[in-house]
């Protein structure tokens, strides 16, 4: 699993309250679709296919996909915002450790002069 989505799917899950392993589950509960769900809206708007979203949340084809994006349930707003906060949250940390990288060379340009 790449950073990307590992933050994604840490960040759905902090949301969400449950374990990755919750998460990879075969279990239905709302509180798990959820999560699945705001992760696939997450991804989706990162730009993975669907085949790719199924392969990362352990589901056999890119069809169950489609369905978790289209299905319109009680819950399907606030799972798309907390997608896009997943999205955000990734990219506040790539940003920062961008920033302390940089922060880094310049003290130590300054140490050499």
């Amino acid at each position: 699993m790449d950073e990307l989505v590992e933050n994604i799917f840490k960040s759905g899950l902090q949301q969400a309250g449950i374990t990755q392993k919750m998460l990879f589950s075969k279990k239905r509960s709302a509180i798990i679709v959820d999560a699945k769900q705001s992760c696939a809206f997450a991804l989706r708007e990162w730009g993975f296919t669907l085949k790719d979203i199924a392969k990362e949340l352990n589901y056999k084809d890119h069809t169950t996909i489609s369905h978790l994006l289209n299905k319109r349930h009680h819950n399907s707003l606030k799972n798309q915002l907390i997608g896009v906060r997943a999205i955000k949250w990734h990219l506040s940390m790539h940003l920062m450790k961008i920033c302390d990288i940089e922060a880094n060379m310049e003290a130590k340009n300054l140490d050499e002069d």
